[in-house]
């Protein structure tokens, strides 16, 4: 009983946050910190949704596609400017 309280609590807090997609243009304005801050949280709220899927099927499984998707192209922007940074 308490599992499931928690799944739906983690549920309601990962739909609230999944409606902010990033957008490219957002993710080109972080600075390299914001970024690995931002993979970070991104990281998290991933795995939350994984284990919340696992314990009770998540209403809109896209959303574990577009978490995904979402930390590769932070990944993709950080390792665009580390590698800008090493060239200079």
């Amino acid at each position: 009983n308490y599992l499931l309280k928690l799944s739906l609590l983690l549920q309601k807090i990962i739909d609230i946050n999944i409606l902010s997609i990033m957008k490219a243009s957002d993710i080109k304005e972080l600075t390299v910190e914001e970024l690995r801050d931002k993979i970070a949280e991104e990281k998290a709220s991933y795995g939350l949704l994984k284990i919340n899927h696992g314990m009770s099927p998540v209403e809109n499984p896209i959303q574990l596609r577009s978490r995904r998707k979402t930390i590769a192209r932070l990944n993709t922007e950080l390792t665009k400017r580390l590698n800008e940074s090493q060239e200079n």
